[in-house]
């Protein structure tokens, strides 16, 4: 920058010098062409001085693109920190949720293996005609599912603040907590206070997503069952006809307990 500076002076004192010995070089009667030669001058100074602003300003604003990028990097790792810790307490309180509502389990580690050992009762449910059997089952069922819902939907809440935070494309926010886990975990499962359980939340989403059409198959059982013991009166059956349509187009199976409801 001075280097330049430097250059500018000494290229307009040359110019300044070589218009005197001009000058002085000129006979009497050539005093005339003083006029011009001093606004040959005077042009020629303006051109390399306005060619020098423009320059300058160049490096101004590169210099100022420069600062700006680093800010903005500054400012968006910052952004990344904070979003990782607000992450990490969704994460530690719905692992708190789920121990609670499961009530079988004092490690969210414990999750998975519960779940799975679990998982054979979708089929009693699904086969099952007695209003009962379904009932108590289902039960059962619920307290795990319900605690394995509440693990996956704070997962998908504290990985939907990271990956906004640092810009994250073509996520698609509104699937099942399952689906999120399933489809994006490479996104986050690796970063800090997602990776203390990276093995459970992947597998697990996986093995849920895998069950989608047998846990809703739970559901339809479940209201089917609430109809026979307690009577239509109190059940939205149009909900319940709804859920057995999109199940029959979908081609899952429909639990035995729904198949002889009048609708």
């Amino acid at each position: 920058m001075k280097k330049i500076l430097c250059f500018l002076v000494l290229l307009s004192l040359l110019v300044l010098v070589s218009i005197v010995v001009f000058i002085r070089c000129f006979e009497e009667y050539q005093i005339s062409a003083y006029g011009s030669i001093i606004a040959a001058a005077g042009s020629l100074l303006a051109v390399i001085w306005f060619t020098a602003s423009l320059w300058y300003q160049s490096v101004q604003l590169n210099e100022q693109r420069i600062q700006f990028t680093a800010e903005f990097r500054t400012l968006k790792e910052a952004s990344r920190r904070e979003s990782l810790v607000i992450a990490k307490n969704i994460i530690d309180d719905s692992e708190k949720k789920a121990i609670s509502a499961c009530g079988c389990i004092s490690s969210i580690s414990e999750l998975l293996p519960q779940y799975m050992s679990n998982f054979k009762e979708i089929g009693i449910i699904m086969e099952s005609t007695d209003p009962m059997t379904v009932m108590k089952v289902s039960q059962s069922w619920m307290k795990i599912e319900t605690a394995a819902n509440i693990y996956l939907k704070g997962i998908k809440s504290a990985a939907e603040i990271y990956l906004e935070s640092i810009d994250a494309q073509n996520i698609n926010y509104n699937i099942s907590p399952e689906e999120f886990v399933y489809v994006y975990s490479p996104y986050f499962q690796k970063l800090p206070f997602f990776n203390a359980m990276e093995g459970i939340v992947s597998t697990l989403g996986l093995f849920m997503y895998i069950l989608q059409p047998g846990r809703k198959g739970v559901i339809i059982a479940m209201i089917a069952a609430s109809v026979k013991s307690l009577g239509s009166n109190i059940i939205d059956m149009d909900k319940l006809k709804e859920m057995i349509k999109e199940q029959k187009e979908k081609g899952h199976i429909i639990p035995n307990i729904a198949k002889d409801l009048n609708l």
